[in-house]
């Protein structure tokens, strides 16, 4: 793969710093940030640094002075983690996550948020912390050495149902309510 030399874009407009990059057959991508130094617009900074030789198809981050406008935030509730970060960091907040234990959900989606939906904030200036759902644990009983009725006996009547049995391992979930 050839190599080539990663521009140095800071200060331009992302769209010309986008086009300077992909003329020198390097991908860029793009995250917004909260600048006092930069018009809203302007890379702020990159990574790698201009002036670095790299191998041509390799991705360069630039960083660029996000809107101070003020926004209604989303409701990411019901969405994955992973979406939900996905989203709000497109759109230039800081996202922190909290795990939860709770089964009304299924494990990895977001149950909370803060601030809440439909909040004006401005993206650039504001972290959004995302709650997500986590299997509850349980306290069993030690089952060594008992015999399977038994086991399966307990198991019921403390709502668990039995999955598979896997040499000395036995998988089992909540029964449903």
């Amino acid at each position: 793969m050839e190599e080539t030399e990663v521009p140095d874009v800071v200060g331009e407009t992302e769209e010309a710093a986008i086009e300077e990059i992909v003329a020198n057959n390097l991908v860029a991508e793009v995250e917004e940030v909260a600048s006092d130094d930069f018009e809203t617009g302007q890379v702020t900074r990159q990574d790698p640094r201009g002036g670095r030789v790299v191998k041509e198809g390799q991705t360069v981050t630039i960083f660029v002075a996000a809107s101070k406008e003020e926004v209604s935030l989303d409701d990411y509730r019901t969405l994955t983690l992973t979406q939900a970060e996905r989203l709000l960091t497109q759109r230039g907040f800081t996202v922190d996550s909290q795990a939860r234990e709770d089964n009304s959900e299924p494990p990895n989606t977001v149950i909370a948020q803060n601030p809440s939906p439909e909040s004006m904030v401005i993206p650039a200036e504001t972290t959004v912390v995302l709650t997500y759902s986590v299997p509850e644990s349980i306290q069993l009983d030690d089952l060594t050495n008992q015999a399977e009725d038994d086991v399966r006996s307990y198991l019921n009547q403390v709502g668990l149902r039995q999955a598979r049995l896997q040499g000395n391992t036995m998988k089992m979930w909540k029964q449903d309510v």
